[in-house]
């Protein structure tokens, strides 16, 4: 694992503003991109109501908002000062690649009513959980293909450093988890959040020099009981399988199988 005190702190807003617009440069620069996107950057001071408890895990990117060639980005700052800079540019860096891989293969398709809701037929709240499950998953493998790409530019120390931060450990991740064992549907939502973020993390436990980020997550999640985590392996071996398989068809993969061990034989 890295050192957090082997890097430059971030000092105050002023400072982390002129770092972020060079660390949005420098990614463009490595990637060698022949788009000319708008990016705008907002520095938030505190989280809106609507923001605050809508993540089981840390978050410093409140929200990311793109047009055809334009992408905003909403950064919660107060977290960050003190922090390495990497951390800021990680931060960065995985909006940023989503973006571009987004622009140049429209590559993240997936039509629910035609490819999922047919593995699984619901209406009313069941469909509404099934969306944000999906959506969850969806999310996930866009992470794990945007840190593919960042670890390829040489963005992966970064990356890195930007999940050991997230993967800060939260009580109240804690008590969730274990008053939704026994719902079922819930559960699986949860485990779709965690997969969200667990599968770029195997990506780079794989890296040299990056080895270290998974045992810390289970270190982190060792309340979590061991036939999640079995299923939660399985969600994430589809995301690392090289196969021409089109981003829809892993999202399917990955919904049956929670369908076949948390849905489909349990009401929501």
């Amino acid at each position: 694992m890295f050192q957090l005190d082997n890097f430059q702190k971030i000092g105050n807003i002023k400072d982390m503003e002129r770092h972020a617009y060079r660390f949005v440069k420098l990614f463009f620069e490595k990637t060698g991109n022949p788009y000319s996107p708008k990016i705008q950057l907002y520095f938030e001071n505190k989280r809106s109501p609507a923001d605050h408890n809508v993540d089981l895990f840390k978050s410093i990117v409140v929200s990311t908002i793109w047009t055809d060639n334009d992408l905003s980005i909403r950064i919660y700052s107060p977290d960050l000062i003190g922090f390495p800079l990497p951390v800021l540019q990680g931060a960065l860096d995985q909006e940023l690649a989503i973006f571009l891989l987004s622009m140049e293969h429209q590559a993240f398709k997936l039509n629910f009513e035609k490819q999922i809701l047919p593995q699984f037929s619901v209406n009313g709240s069941a469909l509404q959980i099934m969306r944000r499950l999906v959506f969850h998953l969806e999310t996930g493998l866009k992470r794990y293909q945007a840190t593919r790409l960042l670890a390829e530019i040489g963005h992966g120390s970064s990356q890195f450093l930007y999940y050991y931060f997230l993967l800060t450990p939260m009580e109240d991740n804690k008590q969730h988890y274990r008053k939704l064992v026994p719902h079922h549907w819930m559960r699986a939502l949860f485990l779709s959040r965690m997969a969200e973020h667990y599968m770029p993390l195997t990506l780079l436990d794989r890296q040299e020099n990056m080895v270290g980020m998974i045992p810390y997550w289970w270190c982190c999640y060792d309340h979590v009981h061991a036939e999640d985590r079995q299923l939660l392996e399985k969600i994430t071996t589809i995301a690392g399988k090289e196969t021409r398989d089109t981003f829809a068809h892993r999202i399917v993969d990955m919904f049956n199988i929670i369908n076949t061990h948390l849905l489909n034989t349990h009401q929501p």
